[in-house]
């Protein structure tokens, strides 16, 4: 499989400094966390740690910020075809990420955090 995460991480960083606010969905470890994809699990990761590994290393992080969310856990344990009971995943990156950090407890914080920092 041919790696292009790097080349799309450069894409959005591009559109997200012509942006107040900028969303990126990445669906796949959906699917891998439901078991519609498990045999990708490898690949999928992979290019999913290079995107943000390039994302990370280029954003300027005086300018951008970059918070990385999960409305549920799953993907933590493939066993469970459901949702787990585990927290989700929250992390802050850049412009504001201790803010974010400190204001972000659940995902019901997210929406006004993004609102009070990003508009």
């Amino acid at each position: 499989m041919k790696v292009i995460y790097p080349k799309a991480a450069k894409r959005l960083l591009k559109i997200a400094y012509k942006n107040d606010f900028t969303l990126y969905e990445f669906f796949l470890s959906d699917h891998l966390g439901h078991g519609r994809i498990a045999d990708e699990f490898d690949s999928i990761y992979k290019n999913l740690d290079e995107f943000l590994f390039s994302v990370l290393t280029e954003m300027d992080k005086d300018k951008l910020s970059l918070i990385i969310c999960s409305d549920h856990g799953n993907l933590e344990d493939l066993s469970v075809k459901s949702h787990t009971e585990n927290p989700a995943l929250t992390i802050s990156a850049g412009l504001y990420a201790k803010e974010f950090s400190e204001e972000i407890k659940d995902l019901t914080n997210i929406k006004s955090t993004i609102i009070k920092y990003c508009a």
